[in-house]
């Protein structure tokens, strides 16, 4: 059975993360995205070096290998620059959902390394999945004669490439997450500081300021840290499942906000999570464990 305190961080988590695409329609509103990316990394690098501060396997602590530190950014950095460039240059709610749809692509890597029992049934559900995501983009008024929203499609995809990659080769590596945290975050702060100083931004609205600050504290920092808390709590792996109410729940939320959401695409994300849902159940635990 799951843990109740393992359950409520978990939910805890989630609940971070369905604001994050809701936090980041009202940051780029005023702020160019790399303004957001560089106030994000700014507060979850803050969150994760009072972790680094506070935690209690200094004396156990393995030295980062060169391999883990390009996982490290390419789960963090890569997977939050690429979702948020989606999320600047796409239909939010779409690409949102795409974004979110990493397990698929990692259900079709565990199925090439032949790291599954279940091969057969996982490409179905991946199947799928990939129909939900076909549904998703066909019916969200893209153009790429013209790449109206096309941008934001590629990158959606280039994140959720990103997080599959990290999650199928940490567990390959056998490195824990947090080791990664720190330097992946350090990374992420000084490509966007450079980033922002080449752009030269203005830094003139306060709310969306605190709310790019906000959406690193927030959904990138704490809600990871709940997360990696819930998942040690949960020797079964169970509450990794609850994860996946993150694109239904955001979903929802930007819904609420005033998004809108056609039947095709409402059918189309249905079909992702549930898929997702079937993935992390009949994967082997290293499919299942890690989240950004």
């Amino acid at each position: 059975m799951i843990k109740i305190n393992g359950l409520a961080l978990a939910t805890g988590a989630v609940l971070l993360w369905s604001t994050n695409a809701v936090g980041a329609k009202f940051a780029l509103a005023e702020l160019q995205v790399q303004q957001v990316q560089f106030l994000q990394f700014l507060g979850a690098t803050f969150v994760f070096l009072l972790i680094k501060r506070f935690s209690q396997d200094h004396t156990k602590r393995k030295k980062l290998s060169l391999a883990g530190f390009c996982l490290g950014v390419i789960g963090l950095p890569g997977t939050m620059v690429f979702q948020y460039l989606a999320f600047n240059a796409g239909p939010l709610v779409e690409v949102n959902l795409i974004a979110y749809s990493w397990p698929l692509l990692t259900a079709i890597m565990v199925i090439s390394l032949k790291d599954t029992a279940h091969p057969v049934f996982l490409l179905l559900l991946a199947l799928i999945g990939f129909i939900g995501s076909t549904l998703v983009i066909g019916f969200s008024g893209i153009d790429f004669l013209q790449m109206k929203y096309g941008w934001g499609f590629v990158m959606a995809i280039l994140s959720a490439l990103c997080m599959a990659i990290y999650t199928v080769g940490t567990a390959k590596i056998n490195l824990s997450p947090q080791s990664v945290l720190v330097p992946a975050g350090l990374v992420g702060l000084a490509g966007t500081l450079v980033w922002c100083w080449a752009g030269n931004p203005e830094w003139t609205s306060l709310p969306h300021i605190l709310a790019g600050l906000y959406l690193g504290i927030g959904p990138m920092g704490f809600g990871y840290l709940l997360w990696a808390s819930a998942l040690r709590s949960d020797g079964a792996g169970r509450i990794a499942i609850l994860g996946y109410l993150t694109p239904l729940s955001s979903t929802t939320l930007l819904w609420s906000f005033g998004e809108t959401l056609e039947l095709p695409v409402f059918v189309g994300g249905v079909l992702i999570v549930t898929s997702c849902v079937m993935i992390a159940i009949y994967s082997p635990p290293a499919v299942k464990v890690d989240h950004v």
